[in-house]
């Protein structure tokens, strides 16, 4: 139920038939969700479906802003306990699929700026809409309420091009510029914040959390897969780590994150390769040189970089920008 608590919260304030709404969950005499229950993405999706029609098109903000850090249960209690927001956000990140995602919610870092981005998973565009607003609002609500100094985003993209009451209200509730018709779904901050400490950090409980949040996944046959292993690919400053420091941060021997890897018909090289040119394309669209962009990731020379370009994308970075 947890993501589902901030349309949960909106049916009972406007008085909707809660049971009706949420048919493959039972509820107590209270009308209480029992705990312990999940259901299919496609029951999902008719919740989502049922209450758009009941609550209108933006009734996704509605439902984000009534959720927040309490509503991620145990996941939550981890993110508060990591000494730094950047370690927070990535332990959040790497274990979303407890609270409920829908969507691959990523940490995204580029220069200056830092980025929780959320990405299609299930391919359904008539829920895509609800839940990127949901999600990414949840997770700014999150960020908001963590114990550190005053959080604001600099900006709020969003792919596609929404209604412009939509873009109002969205203004309103994440209290900065809205752009639209953008590559991702993304929350922008300034990257610095990631090294904000929290005050009520303690490593005993974050790592007793993780234990459990690795138990529960392994429980629900979830368990860590090539794409939560990406999330320790980047340090919190955003450079790419070796296999050796990758292995450390996600808890296994370097052996093992090879063979974790294989199974899935993917290498560490090519598991780099793809989240620099996922960089790539990013800097490239803010209007990175060429040069730059083969410099701020690491590549010998400007030439290598095109090349690399073209071989993950099929295109040449100048093409790139020109289809911008």
């Amino acid at each position: 139920m947890h993501p589902f608590t901030g349309l949960l919260s909106l049916a009972h304030e406007r008085g909707w038939h809660v049971r009706e709404l949420f048919r493959c969950f039972e509820f107590d005499r209270e009308g209480r969700p029992v705990p312990g229950q999940y259901c299919s993405f496609n029951e999902a999706r008719e919740i989502m479906l049922r209450a758009s029609r009941l609550g209108g098109p933006d009734l996704a903000v509605q439902s984000g802003a009534r959720k927040s850090l309490a509503n991620l249960g145990i996941v939550g209690l981890g993110v508060l306990a990591h000494g730094r927001l950047g370690g927070a956000l990535a332990f959040g990140v790497s274990f979303q699929r407890l609270v409920g995602s829908m969507l691959d919610v990523r940490l995204e870092i580029d220069d200056d700026e830092a980025a929780l981005a959320v990405h299609d998973l299930f391919g359904d565009d008539e829920t895509l809409g609800f839940l990127q607003v949901d999600h990414l609002i949840t997770g700014v609500n999150a960020l908001a309420h963590l114990p550190i100094e005053r959080f604001a985003l600099k900006r709020f993209e969003m792919a596609g091009d929404p209604a412009p009451d939509l873009v109002a209200m969205l203004e309103r509730q994440v209290g900065c510029p809205v752009t639209t018709n953008a590559a991702a779904t993304r929350a922008v901050f300034a990257r610095s914040v990631l090294d904000a400490p929290l005050r009520f950090s303690d490593e005993v409980t974050a790592a007793l959390v993780r234990q459990t949040c690795e138990r529960e996944l392994e429980a629900l046959g979830l368990a860590e897969q090539p794409a939560s292993l990406r999330d320790h690919l980047l340090d919190d400053s955003g450079a790419i780590r070796s296999p050796v420091e990758m292995a450390r941060e996600a808890g296994i021997s370097t052996r093992s994150l090879h063979r974790m890897l294989a199974a899935e018909g993917v290498k560490y090289t090519e598991l780099a390769e793809r989240v620099r040119i996922e960089k790539a394309r990013r800097l490239l669209a803010a209007g990175k040189s060429t040069d730059d962009v083969a410099s701020a990731l690491g590549y010998s020379d400007e030439r290598s970089f095109r090349r690399a370009f073209e071989r993950c994308t099929g295109i040449t970075p100048a093409r790139f920008r020109k289809q911008r």
